[in-house]
């Protein structure tokens, strides 16, 4: 992965090199802010200031080898002058909206984000405007998923996830059952879906521990055993539908077990399947909880 890209012009090389990315705090869109340095190297010619002007770019992302349009580059100074080796760092900024971002969670695929940042700049010897030059560079760098789904987004204020609202007298019992089902979903946007399964697992365990704390409980005997269950016939208030959400948490509490996949990998709609079924049972079963 190319971090830096190098230019000759004007008997001299311009080095352009990106430092680090991160999101405008004070706007009220989502923005990017992307930061590059210029260094102007000059070797066998006599040295002069180099004047950078008229810098306009596109920002693209890298989806199935093809390089997707994100947005326009907007440089923060309109121009810039370097004097020999000489460094300048120079903020590009890519306005962006939250369907935006939304597809690029798609495109991305719970990967690292793969960026092309294509730039023109005329660059032309001070103080001698009949030396200049129409270059163009382009400069590939990719920002860790890490990175982008722990700090980026949250400061862009988006969020890939369908919120489960809940009273405030439920308190902290039914408030970590959220916080596992929302974990699953930072695991879905990491694309870590095998842990993904397990926050799945745990939402759902904590569902019928709360079920039962509540007061929807019943005792069943399995292979001479009795145990305490949901009871979910109760809580729904119809037998044929409860019977129908318990074999639906029954099985879906196996395919999100542990082994349950063994031998292979657990791919997107491995995760798409747990994510939604899971979060389809806990907010059923909490606004049954609530009425």
């Amino acid at each position: 992965m190319s971090m830096s890209t190098s230019i000759n012009l004007l008997q001299s090389r311009l080095d352009i090199t990106y430092s680090l990315s991160g999101a405008e705090k004070l706007s009220i869109h989502p923005r990017l802010v992307f930061n590059f340095s210029f260094r102007h190297s000059i070797s066998g010619a006599l040295p002069y200031d180099l004047r950078v002007s008229n810098l306009t770019g596109n920002l693209k992302m890298k989806s199935e080898n093809l390089f997707i349009y994100l947005g326009q580059l907007v440089p923060l100074y309109p121009l810039i002058t370097l004097g020999k080796d000489h460094t300048c760092g120079i903020p590009f900024s890519v306005d962006l909206s939250y369907p935006r971002l939304r597809e690029i969670e798609k495109l991305r695929e719970g990967k690292d984000l793969d960026l092309l940042a294509e730039v023109k700049f005329i660059g032309e010897q001070n103080d001698q405007p009949q030396n200049k030059e129409l270059s163009t560079f382009q400069l590939n760098f990719r920002i860790p998923k890490s990175d982008w789904v722990e700090k980026m987004l949250p400061q862009l204020k988006f969020k890939n996830v369908s919120l489960i609202e809940i009273p405030d007298l439920m308190g902290s019992e039914f408030q970590k059952i959220v916080n596992h089902v929302n974990d699953a979903w930072k695991q879905y946007s990491m694309g870590e879906y095998n842990r993904l399964l397990t926050d799945c697992r745990k939402a759902l365990e904590e569902l019928s521990k709360t079920i039962r704390n509540k007061g929807f409980e019943k005792e069943e005997t399995n292979e001479e055993k009795k145990r305490k269950v949901p009871d979910w016939s109760k809580l729904f208030g119809n037998k044929n539908l409860g019977s129908i959400i318990k074999d639906m948490n029954r099985k879906t509490l196996g395919f999100v077990a542990p082994g349950s996949h063994a031998g292979t990998s657990v791919n997107r709609e491995d995760a798409d399947f747990a994510l939604m079924t899971t979060h389809g049972l806990v907010n059923l079963a909490t606004k049954k909880l609530v009425d």
